[in-house]
């Protein structure tokens, strides 16, 4: 009588053994998006707004890809494409229209939903937060610069401070308007006091580096320093675009979305097929600590540069920045590179 209990036994722990292991080895991720978060600050009334991100599939197979909004009419979300052959991209368009806003929801939330069929990542949240106008925004919200080539800078896209007409109308003097991008500048322009608008430019200079911009303009009261760790940031915009350099091409960004997303590699090419060294790097403040770069090998003339880069460090918080690459030729050919860098918790 003790043989059947003794193999009843056994085979109770074979399968507790065997549901431990299937339970212990997760599904590896392989679909990623650029941002967790999509902030579109301020929102003024009667107006569509727009932001764009990017869903990404590092499998080495097909994914397919869908995206749904809980709750707000106010949202339209449009996805480019359903179907990720490996290591490809999809674009997001997330627009949010104002006017039903109003009607529906005064502030909060909206979570969106990105559905695929990868084991390792069926439902990716994506959090969009707003605000509805307050005293004073930044119209437009978005600045887009598109693509624009190296030789045609600088160039400039115009900007308002609208403020809101139950406030009294301050003077320009009492704000303070500043690009976050250290090769951008903001310029004061004519400002119209009887409408409440204050008028500005923000101008993208001759010799910046190429490659893709992400980068905000913010207003602060004049008394609060820009440089001010504990400054309040009381408007926001985005800035975003595409500088396209003369000599050397670079991917548009990089970014660590998870714990087990530690490396990414970038490559950098010569547009005229020539042979090209790497001279310097810098990695933005809120990187270089978290950040480490490989540099192995792009001291030597190459047609082509493979940078790795590694994740050595999990903060507290979301963190992005900018890679600064200088590359030059044996001709002297020389063009400043940067390469925009997220890293999501």
């Amino acid at each position: 009588m003790r043989v059947p209990c003794i193999f009843a036994t056994l085979l109770l722990g074979v399968v507790i053994l065997a549901c431990a292991f299937f339970v212990i080895k997760p599904a590896t991720t392989h679909v990623f998006v650029s941002r967790n978060v999509v902030d579109f600050g301020k929102l003024p009334q009667n107006s569509i707004i727009s932001q764009e991100i990017q869903i990404r599939n590092e499998a080495d197979h097909e994914v397919n890809i869908s995206a749904r909004k809980t709750g707000c009419n106010c949202v339209v979300l449009e996805l480019d494409k359903s179907n990720l052959k490996a290591n490809d991209s999809a674009a997001l368009k997330i627009t949010i229209n104002t006017s039903v806003l109003s009607r529906t929801e005064k502030a909060g939330n909206i979570e969106l939903l990105i559905e695929t069929d990868d084991p390792g990542a069926r439902v990716i949240p994506i959090l969009v937060k707003y605000e509805p106008a307050g005293e004073a925004w930044i119209s437009p919200s978005v600045l887009d610069f598109g693509s624009v080539q190296s030789e045609n800078l600088p160039v400039r896209i115009n900007f308002e401070i609208v403020l809101n007409s139950l406030l009294a109308t301050p003077v320009a003097e009492q704000l303070t308007v500043f690009a976050e991008d250290p090769y951008m500048k903001v310029i004061s322009l004519q400002h119209d006091p009887e409408k409440k608008i204050l008028k500005y430019s923000i101008e993208i200079p001759e010799g910046a580096p190429s490659g893709e911009l992400f980068s905000h303009i913010g207003a602060v009261e004049t008394n609060s320093s820009p440089d001010s760790q504990d400054r309040n940031i009381s408007y926001r915009a985005n800035v975003i675009g595409n500088i396209i350099g003369s000599y050397y091409s670079i991917p548009k960004s990089a970014f660590f979305t998870s714990k087990n997303d530690v490396e990414q590699s970038l490559s950098i090419s010569s547009r005229d097929k020539r042979e090209f060294k790497i001279s310097g790097y810098s990695l933005s403040e809120g990187l270089s600590q978290r950040v480490e770069v490989d540099l192995q090998g792009a001291d030597a003339f190459n047609r082509d540069i493979s940078i790795n880069l590694k994740k050595i460090k999990d903060g507290v918080s979301d963190v992005d920045g900018y890679l600064t690459i200088k590359c030059e030729s044996e001709s002297g050919k020389s063009e400043n590179l940067r390469v925009p860098i997220f890293i999501k918790r």
